[in-house]
């Protein structure tokens, strides 16, 4: 699941320190350390610093051709956090579009953005179904398709286009038509599977 950027308070060195920026080679981001006068108690001062830093850090664009999935999914739910912080959006809302990026940048993270195709989010999606329902896995693949569409609507995204463009949800299969109602399998109970 990728991590919120927060900043953090490194004990060993006495200073506030965050990471910005693209991930490197190894997927580390840059450590950039907060002014020793920040102390430890003072994580208002310290948020504040790394907000700026974070600022300063995206004024030098990513470029398109090594933005990697999961960085893109970062920035989404930097903007979502945003909204949530603001009131547009639920927390749980919130909490479940972290949940599904998560799994997403588990699996496909590490690739280019611009690599992907719609056959690699369908070959995703199938395998989200040998561990959870078609109704997750759909919306698992709705949340990574809404990251892509935000990414290229933001301005400071380099994402042209997005490329799943077209992909399909998969279809959630219906229960079987000749499934017994919950009713008939206890004679004793109604419909509404209580005693009677």
């Amino acid at each position: 699941m990728p991590r919120i950027a927060k900043p953090r308070w490194n004990s060993g060195r006495r200073r506030w320190y965050g990471n910005v920026g693209e991930r490197d080679e190894t997927g580390r981001r840059r450590e950039v350390f907060a002014p020793p006068e920040i102390g430890e108690r003072d994580e208002a001062k310290a948020w504040e610093w790394f907000k700026t830093a974070q600022a300063r850090d995206r004024t030098a664009k990513p470029q398109a051709n090594d933005l990697l999935a999961d960085v893109v999914c970062g920035y989404y739910l930097s903007w979502a956090k945003k909204q949530k912080d603001e009131g547009k959006l639920a927390a749980t809302e919130f909490a479940n579009k972290a949940r599904h990026l998560g799994i997403f940048s588990d699996h496909l993270g590490q690739r280019v953005v611009k690599t992907l195709e719609p056959d690699d989010l369908t070959e995703f999606g199938v395998g989200l179904l040998d561990f959870y329902t078609p109704t997750y896995a759909r919306n698992v693949c709705a949340t990574v398709r809404a990251a892509l569409n935000w990414a290229v609507r933001d301005k400071e995204t380099p994402l042209d286009a997005n490329p799943i463009q077209g992909f399909k949800l998969p279809t959630i299969p219906r229960s079987p038509a000749d499934a017994p109602a919950r009713a008939d399998l206890d004679p004793d109970r109604g419909a509404t599977g209580r005693a009677l």
